[in-house]
């Protein structure tokens, strides 16, 4: 999108469908945040991405974002929470500590025993993350792009920058954007020893229906 909106001729290949039902993008929402921990690099960014997000919106001609909160708790080490508050607190983020003990009071459905520290941020939300890869397909097409889907790359030449389908079908570009995740190894078989692959385990819930508007004004935890 970055690039289409910068005037270069793009085409996009895909061995999925488009959107990729198994992308790390792919699902009904993925959070964004600005709790990171020490990684001060990762928080101080989530404004420069929220202002891109804000872009594509209009561009879309809708808002697939649904703003929630952040509740970050430690019931252990509380490591991690101080050093996002510290973080926080150099980048002039504002953010509320909650004393445990009100925690359960505040936010009925949590069991606040147990809970050693707490911090409370208005930012953060949900985006809507199969929404967003299809509207943004349908955006890309009309701008220009083209994208292949299911079609399977077989092999990649970064000094060429050609590519080669499994087809047979070949393109060659002035450059390449290889975003292959779990599959990079197969590609540019130079980067196994720097990738490390993981399996991401995705559970649907569904809140009891007693429960239900207490848990859509639950902040992600």
């Amino acid at each position: 999108w970055g690039l289409a909106r910068r005037g270069h001729a793009i085409t996009l290949i895909d061995q999925a469908g488009i959107p990729n039902s198994l992308g790390a993008s792919a699902d009904q929402h993925r959070l964004i945040r600005h709790c990171y921990g020490a990684e001060i690099g990762y928080t101080a960014m989530v404004d420069e991405a929220d202002a891109a997000w804000d872009l594509l919106w209009l561009e879309l001609g809708e808002n697939l974002y649904v703003p929630t909160g952040t509740l970050l708790i430690a019931s252990g080490a509380t490591d991690y929470l101080e050093a996002t508050a510290q973080s926080l607190d150099r980048l002039a983020k504002p953010y509320e500590k909650v004393d445990p003990g009100t925690l359960q009071a505040r936010f009925p459905l949590l069991d606040g025993s147990g809970v050693k520290a707490a911090l409370y941020l208005t930012t953060g939300g949900m985006l809507l993350a199969t929404r967003i890869a299809t509207a943004l397909a349908l955006r890309l097409r009309r701008m220009g792009v083209t994208l292949l889907a299911k079609a399977g790359v077989t092999r990649v030449d970064t000094g060429t920058a050609r590519v080669t389908l499994g087809d047979g079908a070949e393109f060659e570009a002035d450059g390449l954007i290889i975003a292959a995740g779990a599959w990079l190894p197969r590609l540019l078989p130079g980067f196994a020893a720097r990738v490390t692959v993981s399996r991401q385990v995705t559970v649907a819930l569904r809140p009891p229906s007693a429960d239900a508007a207490r848990w859509t004004a639950l902040p992600m935890v």
